[in-house]
C-alpha cells in the first residue's frame, strides 16, 4: 500500500455530543455502563445473533453489515465490551484495551442476550457470531454458556484469535505471561498492521480515523486470549455444535493455518470451513472486501436461516 500511515489522523469524538443510536445497560456484576445496540428487522423475525466485536474495534463499525442482515429477517444483538468504544469513553474507570476478564465479558453478553426488546420472542433460534478476537470469544462463549441459550443453534467464528498472525518470540511470551499475573490493567501497544485490515486503502483509512478505534491491548486480555485459545483446542472433539468458519489465507492478524487445524479436530458432525486463497488478496476484515463482502453475508444468512 502507498498509505502514509503516520500522517493520517483521528477524527474527533466527544462521548457528551453522542448521537448513536444505541442504548446502554448497567452490568450486574459491577454496575459498569455497556454500550449496546439491537439491528431489529422490521418483517418477521425469523433468528437472532449475538455478536462480539474484534480488539480495537467497536460495534458500529458493523451498522452497515448488520442492516442487511436484519433486512433478511436476522435480529442482531451486539455491544462495545469493556476496555472499547463507546463503552470504555463512558466509564470514568475504564481502560482501552482492558476487559476486566473474557469471563466478564461473556457474562455482560448473557446480560444483553436476556435484555427484553419489544415483540421479540424469548424463544427465537439464536446464533453466536464473532470475528477475530470476537470470533474467539464466540467459540469460547459457546462452549461454556451455550446451556444459558434457550435455543441455540450454531456458532460463526470469522477469522478468530486462536493464534495471531505472527506468533511472538516464545521468550516474549513468557514474559507477558508472567507480568499478566502482577499487573494485569498493563496495557501495551497491540502492533495492529494496519495494511493487514483491508486490501482497499480507503478502508484502511477509515478504520485508523475512526476515533472509537484504538491500538492497545491490555496483557490481562493477551493472556485471556492464550488461556481461551489453548482451552479450545485441548477440548475441540468435546465442540459438537453447528460451525461455520472463514477465513483469508493472507491474514496477517489472526493465523488461517490455526482457523484450519483447529476446525479439523472439532467433534461436530456440521461444520463447514471456508479459506479465501493467496490470489483474492483478502485482508483480515473479509466481511468489508467489496469482492466478498455481499456474497459472506448471502453465506451466512442462508447457514443460519437453514438451522432456525
Amino acid at each position: 500500500m502507498s498509505l502514509d500511515l503516520k500522517a493520517i489522523k483521528k477524527d474527533s469524538f466527544d462521548i457528551t455530543a453522542d448521537t448513536a443510536p444505541g442504548k446502554y445497560f448497567e452490568s450486574t456484576t459491577d454496575g459498569h455502563k455497556i454500550y449496546y445496540r439491537i439491528w431489529k428487522p422490521t418483517g418477521p423475525i425469523k433468528a437472532q445473533a449475538i455478536y462480539f466485536h474484534g480488539i480495537g474495534e467497536h460495534i458500529e463499525r458493523y451498522d452497515a453489515t448488520f442492516t442487511k442482515y436484519a433486512a433478511n429477517g436476522i435480529l442482531i444483538r451486539g455491544m462495545d465490551w469493556r476496555g472499547h468504544g463507546r463503552t470504555v469513553k463512558s466509564n470514568k474507570n475504564g481502560i482501552q484495551g482492558y476487559a476486566t476478564s473474557f469471563e466478564q465479558v461473556q457474562v455482560d453478553m448473557l446480560q444483553l442476550y436476556n435484555l427484553d426488546i419489544d415483540g421479540v420472542s424469548k424463544d427465537l433460534p439464536t446464533f453466536v457470531f464473532g470475528h477475530s478476537m470476537g470470533g474467539l470469544l464466540a467459540l469460547v462463549f459457546t462452549k461454556n454458556h451455550h446451556k444459558s441459550l434457550r435455543n441455540f443453534r450454531g456458532v460463526i467464528a470469522q477469522a478468530p484469535a486462536l493464534a495471531p498472525g505472527n506468533p511472538p518470540p516464545p521468550a516474549l511470551k513468557f514474559v507477558v505471561r508472567s507480568v499478566g499475573k502482577l499487573i494485569p490493567k498493563l496495557t501495551q501497544p497491540s502492533n495492529l498492521d494496519a495494511t493487514g485490515i483491508n486490501s482497499s486503502e480507503a478502508e484502511v483509512e477509515a478504520y485508523l480515523r475512526d476515533p472509537l478505534n484504538h491500538g492497545v491491548i491490555s496483557v490481562e486480555v493477551v493472556n485471556d486470549m492464550y488461556d481461551a485459545a489453548e482451552d479450545l483446542k485441548r477440548s475441540a472433539a468435546d465442540f459438537k455444535f453447528p460451525l461455520i468458519m472463514y477465513h483469508s489465507s493472507i491474514d496477517k492478524l489472526t493465523n488461517a493455518a490455526a482457523s484450519k487445524e483447529y476446525f479439523a479436530t472439532v467433534g461436530s458432525s456440521d461444520k463447514i470451513y471456508h479459506q479465501y486463497e493467496a490470489e483474492l488478496k483478502l485482508g483480515h476484515e473479509i466481511h468489508n472486501e467489496h469482492s466478498v463482502k455481499d456474497s459472506i453475508i448471502g453465506e451466512y444468512t442462508a447457514w443460519m436461516l437453514e438451522r432456525a
